[in-house]
């Protein structure tokens, strides 16, 4: 028997974990690994707890306790436009080098009248990890409240995603992705219950995506009004003792490329504990077996 030095400790509960690909990371660069979504939620709590109450007291400086805007928290169309596509990014460094970013972007109701959105977050891979605060304001200077630190110059190179171009096809399929995720996103948010999982808290479900889509329950297919195969990928998983399914809504997608190459590209993916919302998106046919991607 040899010592096995390949070993790593949950940052949260301090359990002992033999693989670092079972670790769950929610910081850019940081050897700060977690061995559950339930660890991740302990052990950023006081922080949460710490920038929401600023948050409020903020608020009540300036008067803006109950703003009607609120209430477009709920719309998970616009939060994935704010995570997705900001328009101000600020990055704010502490004395240990650590980094909290807030993403800003500005937006009109169907009125024409101006409001911000803005959420103060961890990264990874230059995306939103763990949120600690989602806002909405009609105030300007609340707004820049939420400037902290310095502003990162280049938003869209800052986000943007690497892709191998072949002529203009790419940018028309990602502009072809992001219509059908907005419309899945304007129907995930019809059909969900409000007591189901928060909007803010799906990032810290992406560890079962891949699962998902490898080892599925079930996969039922079925065409959307253009004319594109859509398939639905469900798996039913238990972490910490709560049980809940993970959807993967993906699109057959052909490309005009030499090779004629046929891709499953994702829209949107997103866990759920609402019976009523797993039976809506068993629709369709249903196949047997994991498709390949």
């Amino acid at each position: 028997m040899e010592f096995n030095t390949q070993v790593y400790l949950c940052h949260e509960c301090k359990d002992v974990i033999d693989n670092i690909e079972k670790l769950l990371f929610v910081e850019e660069d940081s050897t700060r690994g977690f061995c559950s979504e339930t660890c991740i939620e302990k052990f950023y709590s006081p922080l949460f707890t710490f920038y929401e109450q600023q948050e409020k007291e903020i608020r009540k400086e300036l008067s803006l306790e109950n703003e009607d805007c609120l209430s477009m928290l709920d719309d998970a169309t616009l939060i994935d436009k704010l995570l997705n596509h900001p328009d101000e990014i600020w990055c704010s460094r502490n004395d240990m080098e650590e980094e909290i970013y807030t993403f800003i972007g500005q937006y009109q109701d169907e009125n024409n009248h101006p409001y911000y959105l803005m959420s103060l977050c961890l990264l990874y891979e230059k995306r939103p990890s763990f949120i600690f605060v989602a806002s909405c304001t009609r105030s300007k200077e609340l707004a820049d409240k939420f400037k902290i630190g310095e502003p990162v110059n280049s938003v869209d190179a800052f986000t943007k995603v690497e892709t191998h171009e072949q002529g203009g096809e790419i940018d028309d399929l990602i502009s072809g992705v992001e219509a059908k995720k907005s419309s899945f996103l304007a129907e995930l948010l019809e059909k969900r219950s409000p007591a189901d999982i928060p909007f803010e808290k799906f990032p810290i479900y992406d560890m079962f995506f891949e699962q998902t889509v490898e080892e599925p329950d079930e996969i039922f297919s079925y065409n959307d009004e253009e004319g594109d195969t859509i398939y639905v990928y469900i798996k039913a998983h238990d972490k910490d003792g709560a049980s809940f399914y993970y959807f993967v809504v993906s699109f057959n997608y052909q490309s005009n490329f030499e090779q004629r190459l046929e891709s499953l590209l994702p829209i949107i993916s997103f866990p759920s504990v609402d019976p009523e919302l797993y039976r809506f998106y068993c629709k369709g046919e249903r196949l047997t077996g994991s498709l390949k991607n």
